[in-house]
């Protein structure tokens, strides 16, 4: 990759930590889709795992005085750690070509979904929360799409932004790290890819600062109204 590439991933990047801070999602949602016209898919998987997980616990220690839901972590963490881990054995193992079309199936089928009920929500329960764990960290490990489905899950659980995404930044934390040490244990990683992480690694933190600025501004309804504009457009694309 020559120069402008580099410039190019790291702006994107940044532009995507600014969404994932302010929603709680999104930022593969960008990633994905151009990476993967400049490197293998499992590839592209790995350098979003990694942007994702240096930027989770950054965003939480961002909403450290906000009071954290230990029970919600519990209930969704420990299914979503589970479940990831299985997804990211599957992303290894299917070949590329499968991989892209499993990846395009499933945004179709969402984006519909999210279509046709743009106002869907669940119930603020217990087993909705392990169920929302499950399906959001199969989903994570498997094609790197957590975020939506663990924040139409998790918004319902809270009346503040910042305990929300404090909460957010904790479990993703927990489950990417899982994904992430099952892809380093059995995935290759050319030099070139170890390079574009190192390059865009300071645009993570520069990106979820300046959402977290972003948030501040934001009252508890125009926040909720982000989340769904964010999640009805995430499914239309």
């Amino acid at each position: 990759m020559n120069v402008f590439i580099y410039f190019l991933l790291a702006m994107l990047v940044l532009v995507a930590n600014i969404v994932a801070t302010i929603t709680g999602f999104g930022m593969a949602t960008i990633l994905l889709p151009v990476l993967s016209l400049f490197i293998q898919p499992q590839e592209a998987l790995y350098f979003s795992a990694v942007m994702h997980f240096a930027n989770d616990p950054y965003q939480a220690f961002l909403f450290r005085h906000a009071q954290m839901n230990w029970k919600l972590f519990f209930t969704f963490g420990i299914p979503s750690v589970l479940a990831t881990i299985m997804g990211a054995y599957g992303a290894i193992t299917i070949a590329a070509e499968y991989y892209n079309r499993i990846l395009g199936f499933f945004i179709i089928v969402y984006a519909v979904f999210v279509f046709l009920r743009p106002t869907w929500q669940v119930r603020a329960t217990t087993t909705n929360a392990m169920l929302g764990g499950s399906i959001s960290g199969f989903t994570g490990g498997l094609l790197g799409l957590s975020g939506v489905i663990r924040s139409a899950y998790m918004i319902v659980f809270f009346t503040s932004k910042e305990a929300y995404l404090l909460a957010d930044g904790l479990i993703a934390g927990v489950t990417d790290f899982a994904r992430l040490a099952v892809y380093t244990a059995k995935m290759p990683l050319p030099r070139e890819l170890v390079l574009t992480i190192a390059i865009s690694l300071p645009f993570v933190f520069i990106g979820t600062y300046i959402g977290k600025q972003l948030v501040s501004h934001l009252n508890e309804k125009q926040f909720k109204r982000i989340i769904a504009v964010g999640l009805v457009a995430i499914g239309i694309k």
